[in-house]
């Protein structure tokens, strides 16, 4: 058995084994401490399970390392079967684990690579990909993935007869649907009937975040892979309850003390890119905010000078109607003052006319009485003459009166 002892625990070490072979030392990548490679042979049973230290599931390398491995195959069916629920004549027995790479088929097209790409007994080809972020443009991403995959299963001329089932599986370390249960199947089914016409395509998620349990809750294997996946970096031995081989030897797989120096480096250097892009991510992010500001801010001030204008632009036509509403109100009270003027002139015209009819009434009734007068007189016998100065005309115009009048 080969792993890491701590120089420091050696006595302790010596107590529990009779032989202990020290053959190099070097320092850990996980806490920086100088360790011995040592190769020991108990000659009695340890008290306790020796102590290990898992990977990161979620790091690339150690993803496919585990599930890409061709000589541990039981990893990757147990895993398949188990979030998959195949039983009976469904269950995976055998997968060929094939290449990542998918290359395309004319120049110029775009090359994928993905985590796990194998094919089961019945031809069935699954896709699993372990997605730490969200990424734009990812459930494109997984349209992508299995179409080509699909789509490369025959060549020109083939029957479609030929093609199998693709099954994507993703698991997520962000929350992906409003499904609240941790592991969700998509089909394609129809929409009234929910009869599943076309049978070729499924996706599977299976979203971290949303698994809750604790060691002791767990009772499907599913549960134990999904737990894998979540703790097993905060594990220190491989839990006592996991009887199923493909996850047991997932644990094997993942304990940091078999690795060696190329894949540890690898493994470092995956959280590297990852840490990188994460940087690249904050970086941007941090550009966009600053970017997103001064176009806020230079929205904030155009919109500003933009209410200004705005505004002067009410007040100097608040002006101009208050101009205008004065011209009219002097205008009205010139036209109200021009009619009072014309109604008044009308008036004193008026009476000016009734006046002078009144008056001229007058006359001719003082002009009647008194050439009735005068008519009188002269029909009591009185001389012109003496009317004449009774009434203030001359004789003749006396004269001329009764002369007038006799008839």
């Amino acid at each position: 058995m080969c792993c890491f002892i701590n120089a420091k625990k050696t006595s302790q070490l010596r107590q529990r084994c009779c032989y202990t072979l020290y053959l190099h030392k070097r320092k850990c990548p996980f806490r920086g401490r100088w360790y011995f490679i040592k190769k020991s042979v108990s000659l009695q049973p340890k008290l306790n399970p020796p102590s290990m230290k898992f990977v990161d599931i979620k790091n690339d390398v150690a993803f496919r390392k585990i599930f890409g491995n061709e000589n541990r195959k039981e990893t990757l069916i147990s895993f398949l079967n188990a979030i998959l629920d195949f039983r009976d004549d469904q269950r995976i027995t055998d997968v060929e684990i094939l290449n990542p790479y998918q290359l395309p088929k004319l120049k110029g097209g775009k090359v994928t690579i993905i985590d796990v790409k194998a094919t089961d007994q019945a031809g069935r080809t699954y896709i699993v990909e372990m997605q730490v972020g969200d990424a734009d443009g990812f459930e494109q991403r997984v349209l992508y993935y299995s179409s080509k995959s699909y789509t490369d299963q025959i060549k020109r001329a083939d029957f479609y007869r030929k093609l199998r089932p693709v099954i994507f599986i993703g698991i997520l370390n962000f929350v992906h649907t409003a499904n609240k249960r941790f592991l969700s199947r998509s089909q394609i089914r129809d929409v009234e009937t929910g009869e599943q016409t076309i049978k070729d395509m499924e996706f599977t998620f299976v979203e971290l975040p949303k698994f809750k349990k604790q060691l002791h809750e767990l009772t499907t294997l599913s549960e134990k892979w999904v737990y894998f996946f979540k703790n097993a970096e905060n594990l220190t031995v491989i839990p006592e309850d996991i009887n199923d081989e493909g996850l047991v030897s997932a644990y094997e797989q993942a304990n940091v003390f078999t690795w060696t120096k190329s894949e540890l480096d690898a493994y470092d250097y995956a959280f590297m890119r990852e840490e990188d892009a994460r940087a690249r991510m904050d970086k941007a992010i941090q550009k966009g905010e600053q970017k997103g500001r001064k176009e806020a801010e230079a929205k904030a001030a155009a919109e500003k000078a933009q209410l200004k204008r705005e505004a002067a632009a009410k007040q100097a036509e608040l002006k101009r109607e208050a101009a205008a509403k004065e011209t009219q109100l002097k205008r009205e009270a010139a036209a109200k003052e021009t009619q009072l003027k014309r109604e008044a002139a009308a008036k004193e015209t008026q009476m000016k006319r009734e006046a002078a009819a009144e008056k001229a009434q007058l006359k001719r009734e003082a002009a009647a009485k008194e050439t009735q007068m005068i008519v009188n007189l002269s029909l009591l016998g009185i001389p012109p003459a003496d009317i004449s100065k009774v009434v203030g005309k001359t004789i003749e115009e006396v004269e001329q009166i009764i002369a007038k009048n006799k008839k």
